[in-house]
C-alpha cells in the first residue's frame, strides 16, 4: 500500500511540474490609433523580469522554460495596459504587432501585486492538499466503490479558471490538469489561477450525503477477503 501511494504522489508531481520548451517572441509595440511606433513601453514578463521597448518599438523576449503559462503585460503612460497569453502558440513569434489604446485615465488594476500574490499561493496550497488527502484517503479505504475510477478522475480532471488580475476577465480555462497546482504567482504574475478540484469535491459530497453510493458494506468486503483467503 506504501509503495502505490508513494508512486501515485510521484506521478502527480511529474505531470504537474512539466516544464515546457522555451519562449520567444519578437515584434513591436505601436499606438492603435496612429500605428507608430512606441517607445520605452515596460513589457513585463516575470515580476522581476521585464524590458522596455527601444526608439522603434522594437522588443525581444526570450524565456527559458518556467512554467506553462507564458504571459506578457504591456504597459506605457497615457496608454492601457494590454495583457497577452501566448502560451497556445497561436501567434507569429518572429514578428508581432502590439497594440496599445491611447486613454487620458490614470488605470488601477483591481488587485495589487500582494493581494495577487497571496490569492494564487492559497489556493496552490490549499486545493493541493485536498487531492492529495482524497487520494490517500481512497487508497487506504477499501470499501470505497471504484477506486480507480477516482483516483484516474482526481489525477487528470480539475477545472483551473485563469483571470487577468487587471479586471478580472476570464483569460483561459482547462478541464485537464494534474492534481498539483505547483505554478503560483511567480508563473502566473497577471493572472489568478482559481483551481477546482472537481472530482475531489464531488466525492466528498457524496460521501458525506449519499455514502451509499460510494461505498460498499463492509461486512461483505471482509467476508470476500476471508472467502478468498
Amino acid at each position: 500500500m506504501l509503495k502505490r501511494i508513494l508512486g501515485l504522489v510521484i506521478l502527480s508531481f511529474i505531470l504537474s511540474a512539466y516544464d515546457p520548451p522555451h519562449f520567444f517572441l519578437k515584434g513591436v509595440v505601436v499606438d492603435k490609433i496612429t500605428l507608430r511606433p512606441i517607445d520605452s513601453a515596460l513589457i513585463s514578463v516575470r515580476e522581476y523580469s521585464s524590458q522596455y521597448s527601444d526608439s522603434s518599438g522594437s522588443f525581444t523576449i526570450k524565456q527559458m522554460g518556467g512554467g506553462s503559462d507564458f504571459e506578457v503585460l504591456f504597459e506605457k503612460k497615457g496608454y492601457e495596459p494590454k495583457f497577452y497569453n501566448f502560451s497556445n502558440r497561436n501567434y507569429d513569434s518572429d514578428s508581432t504587432t502590439i497594440k496599445l489604446q491611447p486613454t487620458n485615465t490614470v488605470f488601477k488594476p483591481a488587485l495589487s501585486q500582494n493581494q495577487l500574490r497571496f490569492i494564487n499561493t492559497l489556493i496552490k496550497i490549499a486545493f493541493s492538499l485536498l487531492n492529495v488527502f482524497t487520494l490517500i484517503f481512497i487508497l487506504i479505504n477499501a470499501e470505497i466503490r471504484w477506486q480507480y475510477i477516482w483516483i484516474a478522475g482526481i489525477l487528470f480532471i480539475n477545472l483551473i479558471f485563469n483571470l487577468l488580475y487587471l479586471d478580472l476577465n476570464l483569460i483561459s480555462y482547462e478541464i485537464i490538469h494534474a492534481p498539483f497546482f505547483l505554478s503560483g504567482y511567480w508563473n502566473n504574475p497577471y493572472s489568478v489561477k482559481i483551481a477546482v478540484p472537481i472530482i475531489s469535491i464531488v466525492f466528498w459530497i457524496l460521501y458525506y450525503f449519499r455514502r451509499n453510493l460510494i461505498k460498499e458494506d463492509v461486512l461483505v468486503i471482509r467476508n470476500e477477503t476471508k472467502s478468498q483467503g
